[in-house]
C-alpha cells in the first residue's frame, strides 16, 4: 500500500505472494507457510524465480540479437537472410511452446 501511495509501480504477481502468505501467517501463524524449497513450490522458490527468470530471459534475448545481428544484419544482402532467418525463428519458438504445451498438459491424458 505504501508504493502504491507513494506512486510507485507495483506487480500483482508480488502483491499477490504477499497475500497469500500474510493469509497463510494470519491463519495458520509464522510456520504455516512453505517458506523453503518443498519441491519447488515454496516461497522460496517464488522469489528465486522472480530473479532466475529476468537473467534466463536476457541471456536468450542475447544470444538472438547476436545471431541476428551476425548472420542477418552484416551480410551483404540482409533482406534475404532475414527473410530466411524468419522462419526458423518461428520453428523454434512453434517447437518450445508445443514441448511446454505437452510437459505441462501431457500427464492429463495417461490418467485412465
Amino acid at each position: 500500500m505504501f508504493a502504491t501511495y507513494i506512486g510507485l509501480p507495483v506487480s500483482t504477481t508480488h502483491c499477490i505472494v504477499g497475500a497469500i502468505t500474510g493469509g497463510g501467517i494470519a491463519t495458520l501463524g509464522w510456520d504455516g507457510p512453505a517458506w523453503g524449497w518443498k519441491g519447488g513450490s515454496g516461497i522460496a522458490a517464488i522469489i528465486a524465480s522472480w530473479f532466475i527468470a529476468p537473467l534466463v530471459a536476457g541471456g536468450f534475448a542475447a544470444i538472438i540479437y547476436l545471431l541476428t545481428k551476425y548472420l542477418v544484419l552484416m551480410r551483404k544482402n540482409s533482406l534475404r537472410y532475414g527473410m530466411i532467418a524468419i522462419p526458423i525463428y518461428f520453428s523454434i519458438t512453434l517447437g518450445i511452446l508445443t514441448m511446454m504445451i505437452v510437459w505441462k498438459y501431457g500427464s492429463f491424458c495417461d490418467r485412465d
